[in-house]
């Protein structure tokens, strides 16, 4: 088993031997990152004011999707990495807009 290159061993929970006779959901574990913590002291209408990210990646016999993972108090969002790419970076661009324009 290889890991991705931004697996955090002291996170990374991924046990593919747990597959060996069939995959059986849940039991594999997952391929964690590290966290990266969100300060988002200046957010209006959050319950809370700091969360984190990070990525995983379930294990299984075929190939998985990576995940971004945001979690702000009780709330959390996850979804496939490839689909938050475009997101983000279309809201980057908004607020490059207002940082530009000022």
């Amino acid at each position: 088993m290889e890991h991705p290159t931004w697996c955090d061993p002291t996170r990374c929970t991924a046990d593919p031997t747990t597959q060996i006779d069939g995959y059986r959901l849940g039991a594999g574990g997952e391929h964690l990152s590290a966290l990266v913590s969100l300060e988002l002291t200046t957010c209006l209408r959050l319950s809370a004011r700091s969360g984190t990210a990070w990525l995983s990646e379930a294990v299984a016999p075929w190939r998985c999707a990576p995940y971004l993972n945001v979690r702000i108090g009780e709330t959390e969002l996850s979804m496939a990495a490839e689909d938050a790419a475009p997101v983000l970076s279309a809201l980057l661009a908004l607020a490059d807009l207002a940082v530009v324009r000022g």
